[in-house]
């Protein structure tokens, strides 16, 4: 099984593939140098070239929002040599597909962001017609172009002493819902109740991994992203609190890293709420499995709260190390006061994630307060990819 899928990668990325992919890929993603090495032959493998110039022709400049939102002019199709009632069947296909999106100045529009387009590629519609090996091949791009360049984008950062996190750790509820001090932005349940639309789908990251499919249906998106979902027929509206027992409960059988482009108001909250396993996430993957000069928090920026163990109640049974730490930062190592071995949290290896805490049987982690609500202050909004 595993050959037969390495040579459908082969064979996707070896076809002979007409020139119009490249100039199409190379406007979807601009940060490739020399151009990319699988883009233009993921959408080879899903279009035809007259299809993909039809991509390379949009904006319609004739088009009229009575036309609807992803339909053109027939002096577009004209233009392109196609059939009008073909056209809008591309589209559609191409909008489920991540290469088009509405834009309701210009109509149908060419995506440009490469982040989006990755992002979109588990819809249902194309994740029922579209191998494995094509999964792969997206997964080839990611640690081989897109994760590449985001670390050296964090190293250069750090370099000239500018911050370098996407987002910012959501801690687990349970593990911090006592604080009294616990902002608006950093209480999940705030954070869904507040959202004026939400809804759940398939994490993009788990689905690109075969072996990640338990517990995929976690990634949560409000308002404008939930939106654009719903419409595509992604997902469903959901209710804040289907969406919280839902991330609830994923979370307590397996970790999660919750995280989100967080400001210090609740109106500047992201649209986009990971649920991640670090193992398998797109920020996270190549950190976890490589060795690399930097840490996980200048990926993500940590929580204000770190884990701490109390060594008189704590049983030592091993779940929170062997289970729900996802940064190894809880140790069993021998502590000269106590005169045995005890597990301690090395806090500059701790995100603040709440993880170890929620499903603690004794209940001797609990989460400490580190840094004042001050560090809430600037909404993250640095793009890597």
């Amino acid at each position: 099984m595993i050959e037969e899928m390495h040579t459908q990668v082969r064979e996707i990325l070896g076809a002979e593939i007409d020139p119009i992919f490249f100039e199409v890929a190379a406007l979807i993603d601009n940060k490739a140098v020399g151009g990319s090495k699988f883009l233009p032959w993921l959408l080879a493998y899903k279009y035809s070239a007259q299809e993909v110039k039809t991509l390379c022709a949009l904006p319609d400049e004739n088009w009229k929002p009575e036309l609807g939102e992803l339909c053109v002019s027939q002096e577009f199709a004209d233009k392109v040599g196609l059939d009008l009632y073909d056209i809008k069947d591309f589209l559609v296909r191409a909008y489920l597909g991540g290469e088009v999106k509405p834009d309701p100045v210009y109509g149908p529009s060419l995506q440009k962001d490469r982040i989006e387009w990755v992002d979109l590629q588990p819809n249902p519609y194309w994740a029922e017609r579209l191998p494995r090996a094509y999964y792969e091949c997206l997964n080839l791009y990611l640690a081989t172009e897109m994760q590449p360049y985001m670390d050296k984008t964090i190293e250069a950062a750090k370099a000239a002493g500018k911050p370098t996190a996407t987002a910012r750790v959501i801690p687990r509820y349970d593990s911090v819902k006592d604080f009294p001090n616990l902002q608006p932005t950093e209480n999940y349940k705030t954070v869904l109740m507040t959202r004026q639309k939400l809804t759940v789908q398939n994490c993009p990251c788990r689905f690109r991994v075969e072996e990640a499919h338990c517990d995929m249906h976690v990634c949560v998106e409000a308002n404008k992203a939930a939106t654009q979902l719903i419409n595509m027929g992604a997902s469903r509206p959901y209710s804040w609190k289907e969406t919280f027992d839902l991330v609830q409960a994923a979370g307590k059988r397996h970790p999660v890293l919750q995280t989100g482009r967080v400001g210090d108001t609740i109106e500047n909250f992201s649209n986009i709420l990971c649920n991640c396993d670090v193992r398998y996430c797109g920020i996270f993957k190549n950190y976890m499995r490589l060795e690399t000069p930097l840490a996980a928090s200048d990926y993500v920026q940590k929580s204000r709260f770190r884990a701490n163990v109390n060594p008189d109640i704590c049983i030592r049974c091993g779940k929170c190390i062997s289970e729900r730490c996802m940064f190894k930062a809880i140790k069993n190592i021998y502590d000269p006061v106590l005169g045995k071995e005890a597990y301690k949290v090395e806090e500059s290896l701790c995100m603040g994630c709440g993880n170890c805490v929620e499903t603690c049987p004794s209940g001797a982690l609990k989460m400490i307060e580190v840094d004042p609500p001050e560090v809430l202050a600037t909404t993250l909004e640095n793009k890597l990819y």
